[in-house]
């Protein structure tokens, strides 16, 4: 899979710099971010077992990595 330009800006020294980012910011996919969210929820207890997200056709099978994601927490 080619890499996305969007993470290849937010990797770029100077365009980090000039964004003024944090050095400890770093890039994350949608699938990423929504995992994150799924931790969370979970670790605050959240009730529910329903997660909804949109398919990103780019990516390879990020459902399976939510599936994964779920049956873990």
């Amino acid at each position: 899979m080619s890499r996305s330009p969007r993470r290849e800006c937010a990797n770029d020294p100077s365009r980090r710099r000039e964004a003024q980012i944090p050095d400890g910011i770093q890039f994350k996919s949608k699938v990423d971010l929504a995992l994150d969210a799924i931790e969370r929820a979970a670790a605050d207890n959240v009730p529910g077992q329903l997660v909804l997200a949109e398919a990103d056709t780019r990516l390879r099978c990020p459902e399976i990595r939510i599936r994964r994601q779920l049956a873990e927490a």
